[in-house]
């Protein structure tokens, strides 16, 4: 009994499955937890089942969108369980930043009976907020089944309390990758400058890690790995007399073996507006960037300063094998630096006073070919004045003789 936690994506106008994938500040992410069957509660004198997320402080938790205790059937009555969500805090009592949810299935004993060995399936919500990690860091959630696992045990309620013994099920984890461009505005001496607005713009695709584990049958290993407990959890300790009839086999063992797989999906247009302000270093920041092709272009200067003659581009891609991180691929501009955490930085030197652009710039371009046609006229005029003058001399000359 080990639950998949994975996310929702959308390709086309179906979903699939992934374990991690990127998005940007703001965006709605749909979670599934699936392939966990409801267990046998025969004898038991009481049940709970209990699904637990714990979220990080950059994911707000959003709404359930269904319970299912059979994914191939109807979503269940929201009079069939309880939803609660709390601040996790540390051993001091300070909060973490990180929110629990947990789903609490009502009159368990009862309820289960019908979907025993019916494969689970819980969707819900959350954004990514302003706290997400920026970067390899990632942003890391994960699940548990928490269930009754003692037959004699007559629990109240529909939720384990503090104290209260029972199993829990080996975590499942997913991860939202973000990144960040920080834009730094600094003078010739090196000096930061404020009130320089950029924009950002380019289509970003969306990275798709999938990880997880999953234990794999080896008859050949007798010692120190897992058996198959016939509640579907898996132990390291071996059947003892006494014990025996827990296990589903005796005599066969597992390994737990992890797996890793990453592509690239789908792409996203982005256009954002940043204002460098103040602080200790001047800058601007994009942040919640996706891997993409983004074009960085200032379109407003610091007063008495020149802005950049060409936008800068930078191409961020994100590596498919572990350890997984971002990276600029292709040539880097001047300036661009990829940090150890996986944001970029870029700084952008402005010159004081005034210089015509080379681009874009009609009145200037009317000054130039103005500029032009006189010193080619004049050029003309002299060449011309110089012509009739040796021609005059020509035909004196020859009147002399």
């Amino acid at each position: 009994m080990i639950p998949d936690k994975n996310i929702l994506k959308a390709q086309g106008q179906d979903f699939t499955k992934v374990k991690a994938d990127t998005a940007n500040v703001g965006d709605t992410v749909t979670f599934v937890v699936d392939r966990i069957t409801v267990p046998s509660t025969d004898g038991y004198k009481t049940f709970k089942f209990v699904m637990k997320d714990t979220l990080p402080k950059g994911l707000t938790l959003g709404q359930v969108l269904s319970v299912k205790l059979d994914k191939n059937g109807s979503a269940l009555s929201a009079n069939d369980y309880t939803v609660t969500s709390s601040a996790v805090k540390d051993a001091n009592g300070e909060a973490t930043g990180e929110t629990e949810l947990r789903i609490a299935f009502k009159n368990a004993l009862t309820l289960l009976k019908p979907y025993e060995g019916k494969e689970v399936e819980i969707k819900y919500t959350a954004t990514v907020n302003k706290d997400a990690n920026f970067g390899e860091t990632g942003n890391e959630n994960e699940v548990v089944f928490e269930f009754t696992n003692n037959p004699d045990d007559e629990h109240t309620g529909d939720d384990f309390g503090p104290n209260e013994p029972h199993g829990v099920t080996p975590e499942s984890k997913t991860k939202t990758y973000v990144t960040l461009i920080k834009i730094l505005k600094i003078d010739e001496s090196g000096n930061g400058l404020d009130g320089a607005v950029f924009t950002l713009s380019g289509s970003s695709k969306n990275v798709v890690v999938t990880t997880g584990d999953y234990f794999d049958e080896d008859a050949t290993v007798t010692d120190g790995h897992y058996y198959l407990l016939k509640d579907g959890t898996y132990t390291l300790t071996p059947p003892q007399t006494g014990t025996a009839d827990k296990y589903q086999y005796t005599n066969k063992t597992y390994e737990k073996k992890s797996y890793s797989k990453t592509e690239l999906e789908g792409a996203n247009n982005v256009d954002i507006t940043g204002v460098v302000s103040g602080g200790n270093d001047h800058s601007a920041t994009f942040a919640g960037l996706k891997p993409g092709t983004y074009t960085i272009t200032e379109t407003g200067a610091p007063v008495g300063y020149n802005k950049i003659t060409a936008p800068i581009e930078v191409t961020i891609q994100f590596s498919d094998v572990q350890p997984h991180k971002f990276y600029i691929s292709g040539t880097t501009p001047a300036g661009v630096e990829l940090q150890d955490d996986g944001t970029i930085t870029i700084t952008i030197e402005n010159k004081s006073g005034a210089v015509l652009p080379s681009t874009g710039g009609i009145g200037t371009t009317i000054f130039y070919v103005a500029g032009i046609v006189l010193v080619l006229g004049a050029a003309a005029i002299i060449i011309a004045r110089r012509k009739a003058e040796q021609e005059s001399s020509n035909r004196i000359t020859n009147l002399a003789e």
